[in-house]
């Protein structure tokens, strides 16, 4: 939950989005280093989401199971696409209702 919170705070109510994001959009205008620490970053964060869902099918905490790295795909390219939905419509509202079901299987 807390990773879905924070990305929705750099929306700052729809004027922004996340800064790799924004770069990852428009790679071919950027330096080889630049694009390969924005792989890093990507990998980094999935491995963490992937640790995050078997910590939470373990525990319970993650109301359905599967694959924990098929759903961090799924979920960064779901909290990313918010974002950017959110971001085009200047409507934080958008990013709410397309993480509504990913809210909806956290259990606190």
């Amino acid at each position: 939950m807390a990773y879905l919170l924070e990305s929705r705070k750099l929306l700052e109510e729809g004027k922004s989005i996340c800064m790799s994001i924004a770069l990852n959009i428009d790679q071919e205008n950027l330096h080889a280093e630049i694009i390969d620490d924005l792989a890093v970053f990507h990998e980094t964060n999935i491995k963490w989401l992937i640790e995050a869902f078997e910590l939470g099918m373990r525990d319970g905490s993650i109301l359905e199971e599967g694959d924990p790295e098929e759903k961090a795909h799924a979920f960064l390219a779901l909290v990313d696409g918010a974002q950017l939905m959110a971001r085009s419509h200047k409507n934080v509202a958008i990013y709410d209702t397309a993480t509504a079901l990913a809210r909806s299987r956290i259990s606190l």
